[in-house]
């Protein structure tokens, strides 16, 4: 081998090592370019993690205002119905005790709808002093009026459902033991 293709051969393997070098730095930079689109995805990844944090913090906190203006919206129909119920017992030609018996009962059913049981037992306990009516027809009152009620409202009134109530079942029992005067007895 003669010094000119030692000459040509060193400079084709300088050639070559240069190309190697120059692909070497080209891989570093796609590394590198690799390495801040990682970043950035790393980046946007946490944003979205926050986003969602604060999406989910901001739903919970509409569906609980959405709750409290769906309680306020049901008590206002309550207290509406219960004004429509009371403007349309004035104008009967009843007695003031049983106007007021009557409101007592339409209070009751409407703590049962909202599931205000005791609210429901105290109303109808009241309700027994307000009329002349016997215990057995009274209690058939209750659950006449409100079938009426609930058909008023789209709704089925069902009496079983109150066998499920132990303050119901107390309460019927109290409602034969009678003092004087007509008031319950304590249980």
């Amino acid at each position: 081998m003669g010094m000119e293709e030692l000459k040509q051969e060193l400079e084709q393997s300088h050639a070559e090592f240069y190309q190697l070098l120059m692909e070497l730095e080209q891989s570093h930079a796609q590394l590198e370019q690799m390495q801040m689109e990682f970043e950035e995805s790393e980046l946007l990844r946490k944003k979205m993690e926050i986003d969602l944090e604060q999406m989910k913090y901001h739903l919970e906190h509409t569906q609980g205002e959405l709750a409290q203006t769906k309680s306020a919206l049901h008590q206002t129909e309550g207290e509406l119905d219960r004004y429509k119920y009371r403007e349309a017992i004035a104008s009967q030609i009843i007695s003031e005790k049983e106007k007021e018996y009557k409101q007592l009962v339409w209070d009751a059913w409407s703590a049962y709808r909202s599931g205000n049981i005791n609210q429901m037992v105290d109303c109808l306990q009241r309700s027994l002093k307000c009329t002349s009516l016997s215990r057995t027809k009274t209690v058939s009152n209750w659950v006449k009026s409100w079938r009426e009620f609930s058909q008023q409202k789209g709704e089925r009134f069902e009496v079983r459902r109150l066998d499920g109530y132990q303050e119901w079942k107390q309460l019927l029992r109290r409602m034969t033991v009678v003092k004087s005067g007509g008031n319950i007895s304590p249980a």
